[in-house]
């Protein structure tokens, strides 16, 4: 594997990671502001699946 699919296999996972903080974060809101806490839980669910997907892809070539 060269170095520049290392680097976007550990970027996909990191912002894998970062997604999910959000979706946590939404799912923190969804009490106090259920609009905010449920767009903010999509968000984080549909980053969540683009990064995993574009890991795999990287991680095949």
């Amino acid at each position: 594997m060269s170095a520049f699919t290392s680097i976007l296999l550990i970027s996909a996972v990191i912002l894998a990671v970062i997604f999910g903080f959000i979706f946590a974060i939404g799912r923190k809101f969804k009490g106090e502001n259920a609009g905010f806490g449920k767009a903010m839980m999509i968000v984080g669910v549909i980053g969540m699946v683009v990064c995993v997907i574009a890991a795999i892809i990287v991680a095949m070539a």
